[in-house]
């Protein structure tokens, strides 16, 4: 993603003009892996622009492959951050509907020829969040890799800016397949459904009950 950051700890309406770096929950990862030495590849979709170019530049100066990046789409992913100050926290705003990843499609991506000879796949509950597009190409991954003998790996990061209901229900069950084979897999799928309708319906009925 493309962040966007005012300057010091500049609130949006004080700054007048804004810093660019990339990052992202699994790119974050990937750059820290490569400064300890290990080969890495990022794997995602982005566009075919300048702004694009310079997010690869980036990860290729820390070392991270990008062998397997697509392209297509129109732009990337944005967030703009604002750092908090003493008793003020950050504030951040995500731009990312329409963006190339949030466009992604089930088969873009072959999953076997990116995960040949890997040793291991991560994922964050980032990814399946963004669209159900993004979600389905996460599940496609998450199989792929299990069924190659990869071991998988998962930060869910909840961010309440991104997440809505359907997102956490959509992660839960991403976390639970990925770790979980067979009729064990559908059990924990139903009981992730229940677990999560219980704790929806409790979040949303506080507010009306404390009136």
């Amino acid at each position: 993603m493309l962040r966007l950051a005012t300057p010091g700890y500049l609130r949006f309406g004080q700054a007048q003009e804004l810093t660019a770096t990339y990052g992202g929950g699994e790119a974050n990862v990937a750059v820290s892996l490569a400064h300890y030495g290990m080969e890495v590849q990022y794997v995602t979709r982005l566009p075919e622009n300048d702004i694009a170019e310079a997010c690869l530049a980036d990860l290729h100066r820390h070392g991270v492959k990008t062998d397997h990046v697509i392209r297509g789409g129109e732009r990337m992913g944005i967030y703009f951050l604002e750092t908090g100050a003493v008793a003020r926290p950050s504030k951040v705003i995500y731009d990312r509907a329409h963006s190339a990843i949030a466009e992604i499609k089930p088969g873009m991506i072959d999953w076997e020829r990116v995960l040949e000879g890997a040793d291991w796949f991560h994922w964050t509950g980032i990814t399946p969040a963004i669209s159900q597009g993004a979600a389905e190409v996460c599940w496609e991954a998450i199989n792929s890799a299990k069924r190659m003998g990869v071991p998988v790996s998962c930060d869910l990061k909840k961010k309440k800016n991104l997440w809505s209901g359907v997102s956490m229900l959509i992660v839960a069950v991403l976390a639970v397949t990925a770790f979980i084979r067979g009729k064990t897999q559908i059990w924990l799928y139903i009981a992730a459904f229940a677990a999560w309708s219980v704790w929806a319906g409790v979040y949303f009925l506080i507010p009306y009950m404390k009136e």
